[in-house]
């Protein structure tokens, strides 16, 4: 064997000297080869093959010569080593010179160390100044393959030049990344611990080191052979230094961190018991002035903690904060910020398990503290960025206080840029995204969210816990299922049941947490069993929560929230069985049982008891049971951890309860309860969409508290109520807008510093609704201006809000900008009565509102029902559609032409008759029609109302007479709310000449179809006008945006002749499409137009509102009266372009007959100009019906 692999070595060398081959001697197989006959070079008896060694020799000499740089050293030094031993062997046969370079070799490795000492030095200095000095690392790394290379002997020799070579490798891996070097940085540790002496005192320093580049790589790679050596390593470190040795400390440190290690994997509790003793050791044998104290206190914190949550010994809770107050009082200057980090990580730990809201203001004290004498180059500052932000994100979930939302992701983002795209800084910065999400709404908000999470499960090591790793799989779940919840969209739904599901595979079973991942997985498979309908799910659902239940201790913090998943688990899928509910509504009673008093999930627990006895009870039909689900939303409600969303649920979930028991009394409490939190969960200073989506969700309230208040005989407390609950954007809007001159004769400072904010607050400057598509993808790794907007517009409002109770604290200024009560509210008749219909599931009322003296008129409307309204916006809605598809055949065009008829005549049964009749307007007379406005509620003021009525369908059919219409009988107008009608009273008409008419004209629109009667709408318009009105026109090119804002600030009337969008998503966005861009309803919100009088919007759906928002009346025609118009002529649907121009000339000509316009008589105009349409074809409403007056 020996001669075969030498005859192998030298045709190598052979083949480089005759034919030039150096990759002979380079291959990947000849340097083992060459190991391998070292090993066969001694035999058995101890002799020493001379032939083999002069091979060797021979071999590495020629590589050298090659290859003489840094790693040629190494074949240089091995063929020395031979040679020592060959001139040991036979002295008689070494030349003169072998000595000399003996000599030579052992001189330039000394050199060769002492060179790469200096430049590790160098290369540790630099370090501090955040520009490491890569170029003397590599060069150390040089010179030690030269010392490592030519070690020839003496105390120590290899393994010290090794050790100090994998030191330098470990460097540079930690500065480059490079697994190379990590690899060779462990090769040389071992290789370095095979050259150490058992009684060298540098053993154990190389054993440790060597576990801690194990456990580096098991970290990186998720080998476990390398964390059992890490382990075994760190052991035998361990039992090799001295008991009063000062290392010792550090040596117990690493073990503990390795045992841990293998716990996060294994969940072996022995582990887990051995770490927190090594731990205290080490502690307990650091030195009084090691400076690594801290960081010995700060493993066993993290020790104990793990300990505590899988054992539950109160002793670990407390006990690592006793040590960490301790060392924090001792702690020279330059580790008190160290200290303090620390001691915030484990207040902010124990808040977590026990809810002391102490431990949590004195966690983000210190966290602050800490954070701000953190210079920004040190290393530490991303991840004490990272758990100042979690400490805020937490006190947010705690409190419910928006700017510690705001500052946990100013703090997130900056902690994922400082610390490259760590996992958990990824994570922290996504829940925070996804919390103001859920508070605002921001659809960008949640896609940031999805791609932190994703991008964190991406760039998770290979070795992370596996609750790590399973923690993230649930929150990109969690957020999955918010991204579902607006999209409907069943894959997305699909993937979060996805994660959920491997959130539960992948934690070990034996985690404390185990049984919420099981909770939340059930949650999910409800939730899709509820849109789909699958048993699979419900029934896979209840035998998780079983599960949940079961791996959980009842001493556990979330064992009362499993108990609740389970009951309602299993009231989802057995609740149609009379007693099904029996055992749901224990285990209810169990989590109210179970949960602390000052635990912040009591609330949802009562609340979750009120729903399941409620269903019982729908079930059973025992009263007991609805009124203990009563006492329970009243409990929760209480409650001072309990958020506003679910206070606005328990209120009006009682007041569903007094209707259903028929105590009108307890639903008009908890109605009225409920409405009150209305403005504060679409508070002004949250953005305009997230407002918009808590109305949606509470759309209808308002007047299903205005019909049990009817009901219990007070028509004017409803009105009151319908004022308040319905178009609450508008009204906010208004409110910031008020006439302040009153105040500002009082107080004059006071009311410019209100002028100020309310200015700011419209302003499109501070826009944080701003369109998300706008904002910068860096946003997620720095805090831009998205951030400090809606930071600003919250701080704003809350000033505003101060200045407006100063305010009111000024006599006879109490209810200034308040709420206007009915007394008031009733002057918005003075010119003729209002009829507000008020629809609800519980009754349908119209209540007819005159001047004082009257009293309200109570109308019973019993052909109207809250569900037959949502049957006609349906059809009607489809028959507007179809309007869009011109070609349809003639058959199709007639059934939607009958269905408007159909929808004409039950207005006029159901509503429009009986009112007109009770109001005392029942036929035509040869007088001046009387006028009446009509201020309808939820759904139906999306019908045409005002043109409700009995007309001929054919053109041979004779009228039905009797003035069977509301047209026949008054001149209708529309009211959003009985306070913008009283607002546009008070108006008045402008005194002095008149304000100037802005004629807008856009017949042709980017990427819109071309409108060929506008151009003779606007001419006719203009060329009508009596001489000496003040006109202008913006035609065509010159309507842009710009000019358009500017000529509304100039002119008193405008005039839109134009294509105009309804967004139903968000009606924020409907808009009017001019010639360089479309003018939304927004920006005409922050308009302010005091001496603005009427707005004609000759175009398609701009007095058509929001299917989902109804009670807010946000169309184009309601948003130019907020914005200071107060007349508007409007349509409810698109129009035929010529008999817009002929509407419009007939109203322009009444308007201005007296040679001086006044807006005052729009409504009779506007009146008259349709009945004109009417008569050309009284068959087809479509044609003539969509216009609508808006206004006093």
């Amino acid at each position: 064997m020996p001669h075969s692999l030498i005859t192998v070595l030298l045709d190598r060398v052979a083949r480089h000297r005759d034919e030039g081959d150096t990759s002979a001697l380079f291959e990947d197989t000849a340097l083992p080869e060459a190991a391998r006959l070292r090993s066969l070079m001694v035999r058995n008896d101890g002799a020493v093959d001379i032939e083999a060694l002069d091979a060797l020799v021979t071999f590495h000499m020629t590589r050298h010569q090659v290859r003489p740089g840094d790693n040629g050293y190494a074949d240089y030094g091995e063929a020395l080593r031979l040679l020592l031993l060959r001139a040991r062997l036979l002295p008689a046969d070494v030349p003169e010179t072998f000595h000399e370079a003996v000599e030579e070799a052992g001189r330039r490795a000394y050199e060769a160390h002492q060179k790469a000492l200096r430049l590790i030095r160098e290369y540790e200095r630099t370090i501090g100044t955040g520009h490491p000095d890569a170029a003397a690392l590599d060069e150390a790394v040089s010179h030690y393959r030269v010392a490592v290379g030519l070690a020839l002997g003496g105390p120590d020799i290899p393994g010290l030049p090794l050790s100090h070579l994998s030191t330098a490798l470990f460097h540079r891996f930690e500065l480059g990344g490079r697994t190379a070097d990590l690899d060779e940085a462990i090769r040389l540790r071992e290789a370095s611990i095979t050259y150490t002496a058992e009684e060298n005192p540098e053993l154990s320093r190389r054993l440790m080191l060597l576990s801690t580049l194990l456990t580096t790589r098991y970290q990186r790679t998720g080998r476990r052979p390398d964390l059992e050596r890490a382990v075994s390593a760190g052991r035998e470190a361990v039992d090799a230094t001295p008991v009063d040795s000062h290392a010792r400390a550090r040596r117990l440190h690493h073990l503990a961190f390795a045992l841990y290690l293998r716990y996060e994997h294994t969940y072996d509790l022995a582990d887990l018991q051995e770490a927190c003793d090594r731990a205290r050791e080490a502690v307990e044998s650091a030195w009084p002035d090691d400076p690594d104290r801290l960081d010995f206190a700060a493993s066993l914190t993290h020790r104990l903690s793990a300990r505590y949550d899988r054992l539950g010994d109160p002793a670990d809770l407390d006990s690592p904060l006793r040590l960490l107050r301790s060392l924090l009082a001792t702690a020279p200057e330059a580790q008190r910020a160290k200290a303090r980090a620390q001691l915030a990580w484990a207040l902010l730990w124990k808040h977590e398990r026990t809810g002391e809201l102490a431990d949590l203001e004195s966690a983000i004290a210190h966290g602050r503290q800490a954070l701000d004498a953190t210079a920004p180059t040190d290393r530490a500052r991303g991840r004490r960025l990272a758990e100042h932000a979690n400490a805020y994100r937490i006190r947010y979930e705690r409190l419910d206080a928006a700017e510690d939302l705001q500052e946990a992701i100013r703090l997130g983002a900056q902690a994922v840029s400082a610390t490259a795209e760590d996992p958990i800084a990824l994570q922290s910065l996504a829940r925070s995204y996804l919390l103001r999400y859920r508070r605002t709404f921001e659809q960008a908000d949640l896609d940031r969210a999805v791609r932190l999470l994703t991008r964190a499960l991406d760039v998770q090591p290979a070795a992370s816990p596996d609750s790590d790793r399973a923690v993230a799989m649930g929150d990109l779940a969690d957020a999955l299922k918010e991204r579902y919840d607006n999209t409907f969209d069943p894959a997305v739904l699909d993937e979060a049941v996805k994660w959920k599901r491997e959130a539960t595979r992948t934690v070990p079973r034996s985690h404390e947490r185990f049984g919420e991942f099981l909770s939340l997985l059930s949650r999910i498979l409800l939730l899709r069993f509820e849109q789909t309908g699958n048993r699979a799910d419900v029934e896979e659902a209840i035998e998780t929560a079983e599960r949940a239940v079961a791996a959980t201790a009842p001493a556990h913090h979330a064992y009362g929230s499993l108990l609740g998943g389970l009951a309602v688990a299993l009231a989802a899928g057995h609740g149609r069985q009379r007693d099904a509910l029996d055992r749901p509504v224990a285990l209810a009673r169990q989590a109210v049982a179970t949960a602390r008093a000052d635990d912040v999930f009591q609330p949802r627990a009562w609340r979750r008891l009120g729903d399941l006895l409620r269903r019982r009870y729908q079930h059973t039909g025992d009263r007991a049971d609805l009124h203990e689900a009563v006492e329970c939303w009243r409990r929760a409600d209480a409650m001072p951890y309990a958020t506003q969303q679910l206070r606005m649920e328990c209120r009006s979930d009682w007041g569903r309860a007094g209707v259903e028991l028929g105590d009108l009394a307890l639903a008009t409490d908890g109605y009225d309860r409920a409405l009150l939190l209305l403005p504060e969960l679409a508070w002004h200073g949250l953005p305009r969409t997230a407002r918009e989506r808590h109305l949606t969700d509470w759309s209808g309230i308002a007047s299903t508290a205005a019909a049990c208040h009817i009901l219990a005989g007070a028509p004017e407390r409803a009105l009151e109520l319908l004022e308040q609950g319905r178009t609450v954007v508008h009204n906010q809007l208004l409110r910031t807008r008020s006439d302040l001159s009153r105040l500002a004769e009082r107080a004059p400072a006071l009311a410019d510093r209100m002028r100020r904010v309310r200015e700011r607050l419209d302003t499109g400057r501070l826009a944080a609704d701003a369109d998300p598509a706008e904002m910068s993808d860096a946003v997620l790794v720095s805090p831009l201006a998205r951030e400090r907007v809606a930071r600003e517009r919250a701080v704003l409002c809350r000033e505003w809000d101060e200045l407006l109770a100063e305010a009111r604290g000024l006599d006879g200024f109490e209810r200034f900008l308040a709420p206007v009560p009915y007394e008031d509210l009733r002057t918005a008749a003075d010119g003729g009565p209002v009829v507000v219909v008020n629809v609800s599931p519980i009754a349908c009322h119209a209540l007819v509102v005159r001047g004082a003296p009257a009293p309200v008129e109570v109308v019973e409307l019993p052909g109207l029902t809250d569900e037959a309204v949502t049957r006609r916006v349906l059809t009607f809605l489809n028959v507007l559609a179809n309007r869009r598809r011109p070609q349809r055949p003639f058959l199709r065009r007639e059934e939607d032409r009958h269905a408007v008829h159909d929808l004409l005549e039950w207005l006029w049964v159901s509503i429009a008759e009986p009112v007109l009749d009770r109001v005392g307007i029942r036929g035509a007379t040869d007088r001046e029609p009387p006028r009446l406005w009509w201020c309808p509620t939820g759904r139906l003021a999306l019908l045409p109302l005002h043109a409700a009525g009995r007309y001929p369908r054919h053109g041979g059919a004779a009228d039905p007479g009797g003035a069977r219409s509301v047209p026949d009988r008054v001149v209708s107008s529309y009211a959003s709310t009985l306070t913008a009608l009283r607002r546009a009273r008070q108006g008045g008409a402008r005194g002095g000449s008149f304000g100037g008419l802005v004629v807008v004209g856009v017949p042709q629109a980017p990427g819109l179809p071309v409108l060929p009667a506008v151009e003779r709408e606007c001419a006719q318009l203009l060329a009508g006008l009596p001489a000496g009105v003040r006109a202008v026109g913006l035609l065509g090119r010159d309507a842009t945006r710009g000019a358009v804002r500017q000529a509304l600030h100039e002119h008193a009337w405008v005039h839109f002749a134009c294509h105009a969008e309804q967004d139903e998503r968000d009606p924020a966005a409907s808009s009017l499409a001019l010639y360089d861009g479309r003018l939304t309803a927004a920006e005409l919100l922050e308009l302010e137009l005091p001496q603005a009088e009427l707005a004609y919007l000759s175009a398609c759906e701009t007095a058509f509102g929001a299917v989902n928002l109804p009670d807010e009346a946000m169309h184009l025609a309601s948003t130019l009266q907020a914005a200071g118009y107060r007349h508007a002529i409007a349509t409810m649907w698109e129009v035929q372009d010529g008999s817009a121009a002929d509407v419009a000339a007939r109203v322009y000509a009444t308007l201005t007959g007296t040679g001086v316009p006044d807006a005052a008589g729009a409504a009779r105009a506007l009146h008259a100009a349709v009945a004109a349409q009417r008569v050309q074809d009284p068959t087809d409403p479509l044609r003539w019906a969509a216009y609508l007056h808006v206004g006093p």
